[in-house]
């Protein structure tokens, strides 16, 4: 009997629907932070913050 119950085609699947879910969210958060005028760093703090709350 397998280890695990999910095909590994699905697991690999899931897995990078939720990267690009990660990836979009960060660059929504860079575009809020670009139109707020924020500066380098409000923009990558913003963008990191927003992908990582993507869950």
């Amino acid at each position: 009997m397998s280890a695990s119950l999910i095909p590994a085609g699905i697991a690999v699947a899931t897995r990078d629907l939720d990267l690009a879910g990660v990836f979009l969210c960060a660059l929504l958060g860079g575009a809020v932070a670009r139109t707020a005028g924020l500066d380098l760093f409000g923009f990558l703090v913003v963008g990191i913050i927003s992908g990582l709350a993507e869950t």
